[in-house]
């Protein structure tokens, strides 16, 4: 499904064949039905603002006293200055609309359980609120039994899920023809609760205009995913190799090659020193080992990055992985810098934990290597070094983040979190799959060599990314339903690629 911001909804409606007043009916009418489906029959209270998502808070509250439903409409206004479609809407209700003045009047309507129906601000705001809607949030907050969002919760900003911290959690928010950006990113995705898309008939694709993201699907998926050829044999399926672990942390490689295999790479190898080497082996007893001599502080020895380059073209290594388990120190730079100079243009390249770190001081030279297929793969905290802003900042606007730091280096950028995006320059896919239960060391490192596995088979690094983070999250959702979120192991979801 589309994801467009606010302002695009705007430029949508505009342009619709379809005239604003039936288009305000529909979705007063969409958001009265959504009500009588999932909620309690409770009383209601409409908040209603004076703009059009008042308006359609106006239609709904007729639609629901045409049903018998019990309800009072309150306006942040004076009704008598109401204008347009909103005010045609608010002479046609059947009961008196009060003008919010008194703010304790209102918080003792909430005395008995209600449903507070958000109807004050839409998809076209930007915070902050004013003190007085803010007391009227803190109120319905705190006191409604059930509170639903007309479009969107009043105070998130609709093209970034941005929002004033007196907005009011939504448990339903009823959008209409296609979810928005606020609905997903940041504090907008938290405040949301529940969304639901009610069509209303605009009749326009957002494909005419902009298209801002799009959710990734099932059948995107499994359309990438075919049947292994009777006749084919291990090198058919690709040779990963990959390239990390340090004294402490050789799980992270180990995790990561299982992840490769699990994905149907035909080979896997481990570049790794030699003081972690037997760890390794042990941990992954289905891959190989390219062993590295130690150097400082756990770093692979000076040569090791000729070693790796020439076991890629002796070996013909199709999809590379480097970064799980490696450090941050000199040696580590030296290491990875030498690789990134040496190695084919053409090769799957996937830099993931601390390749990333490594690369933060000199993100924009990473286009000067003119990698064809590179994956980049980081957490915020990660994305933020790279872009040289705060996690507060990337969190604040994912989309935008993950665009430029494409931009920038030419890559595809997975950028992990709720919600996780895939990205290659304006082309934005939202991962619907995954849960808290993956915030745990290693189920990146288990993601990056999925995403190797796929592109060393021969996808695209575009649909690598796709198909590694769709399936990574669908694992971790069903360990969740199986156990908790509280309780998945990373190795646990490797198991459970098979039944995705």
């Amino acid at each position: 499904m589309k994801i467009i911001t606010g302002r695009e909804m705007a430029r949508l409606d505009s342009a619709s064949e379809t005239p604003a007043e039936i288009l305000m009916e529909r979705a007063g009418r969409g958001l009265a039905l959504a009500i009588e489906k999932y909620l309690p029959n409770l009383p209601l209270i409409f908040i209603c603002g004076r703009g059009n998502n008042g308006g359609d808070g106006f239609v709904a509250a007729r639609y629901l006293l045409e049903k018998g439903r019990q309800l009072k409409v309150f306006l942040l206004g004076d009704e008598n200055k109401l204008s347009g479609h909103s005010g045609l809407n608010a002479r046609r209700l059947d009961i008196h609309i009060e003008e919010l003045i008194d703010i304790k009047a209102f918080e003792e309507e909430f005395l008995e359980p209600l449903i507070a129906v958000d109807c004050i601000f839409g998809t076209g705001f930007r915070p902050p609120l004013d003190e007085k809607t803010r007391k009227i949030l803190e109120i319905i907050d705190k006191k409604s039994k059930i509170t639903v969002a007309c479009d969107i919760p009043s105070g998130v900003c609709g093209d970034t899920g941005c929002a004033d911290l007196g907005s009011a959690y939504a448990d339903l928010t009823v959008t209409f023809e296609y979810p928005k950006v606020g609905h997903i990113s940041d504090l907008g995705n938290l405040l949301s609760g529940s969304v639901e898309v009610i069509p209303i008939g605009i009749g326009i694709s957002p494909d005419e205009y902009y298209q801002e993201a799009e959710f990734l699907s099932r059948e995107e998926v499994l359309e990438n995913i075919s049947r292994r050829d009777r006749l084919s044999h291990k090198k058919t399926y690709g040779h990963t190799l990959i390239a990390g672990g340090s004294p402490g942390m050789s799980g992270a490689i180990v995790l990561a090659a299982k992840g490769a295999l699990r994905s149907g790479a035909g080979l896997v190898t481990c570049a790794v020193t030699r003081s972690i080497a037997a760890e390794v082996a042990a941990g992954s007893v289905s891959s190989m080992n390219l062993i590295l001599e130690d150097g400082m502080s756990g770093a692979p020895a000076e040569g090791s990055a000729d070693r790796i380059l020439s076991h890629i073209k002796k070996r013909a290594i199709d999809a590379l992985l480097i970064g799980p388990g490696l450090d941050c120190g000199a040696g580590a730079r030296n290491f990875l810098r030498e690789i990134l100079e040496g190695i084919p243009k053409e090769i799957a390249l996937v830099l993931d934990a601390d390749a990333l770190n490594i690369l933060a001081s000199s993100t924009e030279e990473v286009r000067k290597y003119k990698f064809q297929n590179l994956v980049l793969t980081p957490h915020p905290g990660e994305m933020g070094r790279l872009l040289n802003i705060s996690t507060e900042e990337v969190q604040l606007n994912r989309i935008a983040s993950a665009k430029k730091l494409s931009e920038i280096t030419g890559a595809t950028v997975i950028l992990k979190g709720y919600r996780s995006l895939i990205v290659k320059k304006d082309k934005v896919f939202i991962n619907p799959t995954g849960n808290p239960g993956l915030a745990t060391g290693g189920s990146g490192d288990i993601l990056a060599g999925m995403v190797a596995s796929f592109a060393g088979q021969g996808d695209d690094v575009f649909i690598a990314a796709m198909k590694a983070s769709w399936i990574h999250g669908r694992s971790a959702d069903m360990e969740a339903w199986e156990k908790s979120e509280s309780f998945i192991l990373p190795e646990d979801m490797i198991g459970k690629f098979w039944k995705v």
